[in-house]
């Protein structure tokens, strides 16, 4: 089971790059409204997204907004919250 949960979180958080990346081609981002909110009470899982924006950058020479790091941080968030279920 746990397994599963990791794999569905991290699935979901490739689907959601690649979606990224291709709304960037064409200079399509979205907003998001909560990103205040994220930054404040997940401090540690948006520094990794800011870690991982970074790479991405680099890779696809693009740039990767505050709001996209903001949805990125929500699903780090969301792995971290399903391990301590767990446990």
């Amino acid at each position: 089971m746990k397994k599963k949960n990791f794999k569905n979180t991290f699935l979901g958080l490739v689907i959601h790059i690649d979606t990224f990346l291709n709304r960037a081609k064409f200079n399509k981002m979205i907003e998001n409204p909560k990103l205040e909110e994220i930054r404040e009470k997940y401090p540690k899982e948006f520094k990794i997204a800011m870690l991982l924006a970074e790479k991405l950058e680099e890779k696809f020479n693009i740039r990767v907004p505050l709001d996209e790091i903001g949805f990125i941080a929500m699903f780090l968030q969301q792995k971290q919250r399903k391990m301590m279920v767990k446990y």
